[in-house]
């Protein structure tokens, strides 16, 4: 009985995650932190790329 509900916990909650990921919300939210993801990675590269010309031009 109790490994039973336990399976079919273990079912609702795969099914409700597949659901979800295959949902507009999941993949606008996706979307956002790619986004998100690449923006902080383009300034962290820009921030480096003008801390290392301010380096060269104060030498």
């Amino acid at each position: 009985m109790n490994t039973t509900s336990n399976i079919k916990l273990v079912i609702s909650s795969k099914t409700s995650i597949f659901l979800l990921r295959h949902s507009s919300i999941f993949k606008d939210f996706s979307r956002y932190l790619l986004t998100k993801f690449r923006y902080s990675i383009y300034n962290c590269f820009w921030f480096r790329r003008t801390a290392w010309q301010i380096d060269i031009h104060r030498n």
